[in-house]
């Protein structure tokens, strides 16, 4: 909880932050993160890494409701 989250796009500067994280009883960890939504909407490219920009990769799952878009 509170490592920062980087996209490749830019590695200098953090795009979000583990808010909360737990163990997944099948291997690894679930985590929620606070990020920028352009950075989510370009995760699908494998890019997000936890605390450096050489860390461990991430994976995004589907959010169980939808965003809103106008805020």
């Amino acid at each position: 909880v509170g490592q920062e989250v980087f996209h490749a796009s830019d590695a200098e500067q953090p795009c979000g932050l583990v808010a909360a994280a737990a163990a997944n009883p099948s291997g690894g960890f679930d985590a929620i993160v606070s990020m920028q939504t352009s950075a989510a909407a370009d995760a699908a490219d494998g890019r997000l890494t936890l605390g450096t920009a050489t860390g461990a990769a991430l994976a995004l799952l589907p959010l169980p409701y939808s965003l809103l878009e106008d805020i």
